[in-house]
């Protein structure tokens, strides 16, 4: 048993993650230290969670998802998300890639503004 989260920033899935229950349990991402392996999805799962943050009018978010055979199911969409323990794990630099994209971001709001008329 596992579930999956998907990390989205800009439209894209930045990292994947497999949560994976311990024998007896149901739950994924319970314990302190949850069994966790990056995983590479189908590129439908990753349109899925792209879909489903935008769906928010969220540009970042965490998707988590339970996949059952060959079908996805969105559980949830949270933002803010806790990026920190896919960071850690899958060792990317979310927290830089976030800055990166706000940074991109800004400087093409700062060019709409400086050709604007007021």
């Amino acid at each position: 048993k596992s579930s999956a989260r998907f990390v989205v920033l800009g439209g894209r899935v930045i990292a994947a993650h497999e949560y994976i229950a311990k024998d007896g349990d149901f739950r994924t991402n319970v314990a302190a230290k949850p069994k966790v392996r990056a995983k590479k999805y189908a590129p439908r799962f990753e349109k899925m969670a792209i879909q489903a943050t935008s769906a928010f009018g969220l540009e970042f978010g965490g998707v988590d998802m339970l996949i059952h055979g060959r079908t996805p199911y969105v559980t949830e969409v949270n933002f803010p998300c806790n990026f920190v323990r896919a960071q850690k794990f899958l060792q990317c630099d979310i927290a830089f890639e976030m800055v990166q994209y706000l940074q991109r971001k800004a400087s093409r709001l700062s060019k709409t503004f400086v050709h604007e008329k007021f």
